[in-house]
Order: C-alpha cells, then structure tokens, then sequence
C-alpha cells in the first residue's frame, strides 16, 4: 500500500513540474521574440554604489551593444563592468540547455 501511495504521489507531483518547465519555457521564448528585433543599442550608464564598505565616487559611462553578442564600454574615469552580467542578450538562453523553473507569473 506504501509502495502504490509513494508511485502516485510522484507520477502526480512530477507531472506538475513538467507544466512548469513547459510554461517558464514559453515564458522565455516569447521574450526573445520580442528582442529579435533588436541589433543594437547605444545608452548612457550611470552607477552609484550605494554600500558602506566600498566608498567610490559615481561612474560614468557610454555602453555600445551590437547584435548578437559585442558590448563595448566607454568612460573617461575607471569603471566597474560586470564581464558576463552587463548586458541582457536573451539569445544566450535556450530553453533546451536550461531546466527552467517559474517562480511568478507575469501579468
């Protein structure tokens, strides 16, 4: 009786979490598709730390991106970039190389 409750209550529970993947899934597509469109940006950075231990006088910088994947920073001072989380190219995600999870639905 343990053994046919356990194998129910996993064939239910994991039927639930591939809807989820299936929705995040579809989530991320659709946000894609709706930056497909874009080759690329130019846009003004400004970046205030706002943290005790780290006292730095606000950055200023001009960041170039060109479709799919080169972003180029400008700035007259030194400036603190992120190498990998500068810049959000959603091409980088494909729903197959990720288990995706939805943790809020959008509204």
């Amino acid at each position: 009786m343990k053994k046919i409750l356990f194998c129910l209550t996993f064939i239910l529970l994991s039927a639930g979490v591939s809807l989820a993947q299936d929705e995040g899934a579809r989530y991320l597509e659709s946000l894609a598709r709706a930056y497909e469109g874009l080759k690329d940006y130019t846009c003004d950075v400004r970046v205030h730390f706002d943290v005790e231990v780290l006292k730095s006088p606000d950055m200023e910088a001009k960041v170039y991106y060109k479709a799919p994947d080169k972003l180029k920073v400008e700035s007259k001072k030194i400036f603190f970039f992120p190498r990998e989380g500068g810049f959000f190219n959603p091409a980088m995600f494909k729903s197959q190389d990720f288990d995706i999870i939805l943790l809020e639905r959008l509204t």
